[in-house]
This record gives C-alpha cells, structure tokens and sequence, in this order.
C-alpha cells in the first residue's frame, strides 16, 4: 500500500498541474500494467479547494500516426476505472460519457496535448484521473491524484 498525504503536495495558485509536475509523474506502461490495481507507486497529487477548477495534461506522442487516441478516465476509491471521454487526434469536440457533463468537464486537445478541464470540482471529484494515449505501437498511462481541500480527507489510502 502507498499512503499519500494529501496536503504535501500543491498546484500553483492557477490549480493548473505545470510541465514540472507533468514530466514528474508521467510514466510509460503496458496497457495490462496501467491499471491501478497493477500498476506502479502514483506519486502525483494535484491539489484545490472544493469548487474551485483543475486541469490535468496528458503530453501526445510527437507521431504523425493519425490513429492517435486519448481516454480519460476517473477511478474513485474503491471504484474500477470510468471513461470520462475518448478522443483521436485531432478531435474538435469530444463526446463525454453519462456523468460527465459539458457543462463542468472540458477536454483542450491539440497535436502534443491533451488537457482535462474540471470547472468547478465538487466532493465527488476526488478521485484518480488517468489519461491514457494509444498508438500503433505504444500505449502510454499517467496518473494524478486529485485532493480537495474542504473535505475531510486529510490522508488516503491507496492498494496499488
């Protein structure tokens, strides 16, 4: 198990994770080894008060490939992995899945980038977020922590 104190690790005040922070916990994974069931020690917190946004970035392969595809997905405490939205390169305007609405998820998609925008996080947010990115011949997993002030978490937690 891998405790993580929740309250040691901050965002700058904009609350958007930084190139630091993303090179930081960016990891590479076999797709049967990204799972957090699985997968290695998540040493990646981000955190914000409760009501307040959040962005997290996936970095995309440098590939010409179009068949470049991003998954975002929340996996809560407890929970199995949730599909917040699946995208290829160069989507315009992704589709979310049911309890992800567009009017508090946004996905910011370019041609190195993918970022996963919550605009105001409530209680239920507080989870894991994954981005994973899949090519022809690579499959690619990161993962972060989202801590929310104003809860009463103050350490979590995680079997990986």
């Amino acid at each position: 198990y891998l405790s993580v104190w929740l309250s040691s690790l901050q965002t700058k005040p904009q609350h958007l994770i930084d190139t630091n922070l993303l090179n930081k916990c960016q990891r590479k994974h076999t797709f049967e080894s990204a799972l957090v069931n699985k997968g290695e020690a998540l040493d990646c917190v981000a955190t914000v008060h409760l009501g307040e946004p959040v962005t997290f970035k996936c970095a995309l392969p440098s590939s010409e490939h179009s068949n470049t595809r991003v998954k975002w997905y929340k996996q809560s405490f407890g929970d199995t992995l949730r599909l917040i939205t699946s995208l290829m390169k160069g989507t315009i305007n992704p589709t979310f899945e049911e309890g992800f609405p567009h009017s508090r998820f946004h996905v910011d998609h370019t041609a190195t980038t993918s970022a996963l925008t919550i605009h105001s996080t409530v209680r239920e947010d507080e989870a894991l977020y994954h981005c994973a990115v899949t090519t022809w011949h690579m499959d690619q997993w990161n993962g972060t922590y989202l801590s929310l002030k104003g809860t009463s978490t103050n350490i979590f937690s995680l079997g990986i």
